[in-house]
């Protein structure tokens, strides 16, 4: 009488069947023609079809799978055809004109971000060159020095021009997103306001200009790489902003018919707090991540309030330096 040996311990069952196991000599199953055992990793070959028990101790109908080997990897069409892994979706806040809150691919999203961030600080970063370059010029040449001072009516046509401007880019999606209307209106306005600001600084002295520039620039500089980097959310003062500004607006009109320097002064330190504040609000709009930010292809619109604030963020200072003397 044979003696059937016992199932293998727990830890014995972990371990997959060695080529050459016989189940028959081990457990006492009558194999039925079979040489080799069946291993269940034969079972992940192409075409292979499990056998099928019959009744009773009737053998199995089924040819004997051939000995036990490594799998091998079948080329089929499907294996040959490169596999991507589908994308995972995640809820954007992207502001266009197809709604809220769209969903976008993630990679993509972060790709087409980063793109329009660079292209939106080229554009800014070629404006202030520009109009650098004008300050510059109206300042330091004095045959231009005197010509812009003398025939102040040039000025107040970039006064007037540089606004309509502004409204049209901001107002009007079909020009500021068309090339090249939108990139002629940007240089039209760029033109007309570093003319002003040229005009501005050639009445300063020049000492006093290039404190202003240079008080401006790090002051930007810290600004754009704090708003890059904190956790606080400027994108949720837009309202308080606002009534900021107004605030403003109305206290210039108090300190226009008053003749105070002391005043003057005043207005010049707080609109500077005030457009270093709009700084820190358009940059975290620019670069995303926060609850609001602008579209991807406002590229336009994104660099010219940038270069808006700067601007003015320049003049104020220039202002406050100057005494609010002209």
């Amino acid at each position: 009488m044979q003696t059937e040996k016992s199932a293998p311990h727990y830890d014995q069952e972990l371990q997959p069947p060695q080529p050459g196991f016989n189940y028959s000599s081990n457990y006492g199953v009558q194999s039925a023609n079979y040489s080799t055992p069946y291993s269940p990793q034969y079972s992940q070959q192409s075409g292979f079809v499990p056998p099928q028990h019959t009744s009773g101790t009737e053998a199995l109908t089924h040819d004997a799978p051939p000995p036990y080997t490594q799998p091998v990897q079948v080329a089929t069409a499907a294996t040959n055809s490169t596999t991507v892994d589908p994308p995972v979706y995640v809820a954007g806040s992207v502001d266009n004109d197809y709604g809220e809150g769209l969903v976008g691919w993630n990679f993509s999203e972060k790709s087409i971000r980063k793109a329009f961030v660079r292209k939106v600080y080229a554009i800014l970063m070629t404006q202030l060159a520009f109009t650098v370059g004008i300050v510059a010029l109206f300042v330091f040449e004095k045959n231009v020095k005197m010509f812009v001072q003398k025939n102040y009516y040039i000025a107040i046509g970039a006064y007037i021009t540089f606004p309509i401007v502004y409204i049209v880019l901001v107002c009007c999606k079909s020009v500021r997103r068309k090339w090249p209307v939108n990139f002629i209106f940007l240089i039209i306005f760029t033109c007309a306001l570093s003319y002003l600001v040229g005009t501005i600084s050639s009445l300063y002295d020049t000492q006093i200009v290039l404190i202003a520039l240079g008080i401006c620039t790090s002051c930007c500089l810290a600004i754009t790489i704090f708003s890059f980097h904190t956790k606080f959310d400027f994108t949720t003062c837009g309202g308080v902003l606002f009534i900021l500004c107004w605030v403003l607006f109305m206290f210039g009109i108090l300190a226009i018919f008053t003749y105070n320097n002391i005043l003057k002064t005043v207005y010049a330190a707080l609109g500077a707090l005030l457009f270093m504040a709009f700084l820190a609000y358009d940059t975290q709009v620019v670069i995303g991540g926060k609850k609001y930010e602008i579209s991807p292809e406002e590229h336009i619109f994104a660099a010219l309030q940038l270069y808006l604030d700067v601007v003015y963020i320049f003049l104020f200072i220039l202002s406050i330096l100057g005494g609010g003397k002209k």
